[in-house]
């Protein structure tokens, strides 16, 4: 993860992966090895060595434990 928010992720992109704009994904964040947090998104923007994700849906408490979390590990 390069960068996050409250609305979505800039994510490195995998060098063996070709996201298509609007792909459905499931993203799963471990801050440490106590806690995962697993976020629905959807890719926004596809560059040539990273993607821009959007969380999608009323997921406000799970993004807000991650941003939490990664403010604040172990």
């Amino acid at each position: 993860v390069m960068d996050i928010s409250p609305g979505g992720a800039r994510v490195t992109l995998p060098s063996d992966w070709a996201p298509v704009d609007g792909a459905a994904l499931k993203i799963l964040f471990s801050p440490d090895s106590d806690h995962t947090v697993l976020l629905q998104a959807r890719v926004t923007r596809v560059a040539s060595d990273h993607l821009g994700v959007e969380f999608c849906g009323d997921q406000s408490d799970n993004v807000r434990q991650l941003l939490q979390l990664l403010d604040n590990p172990g």
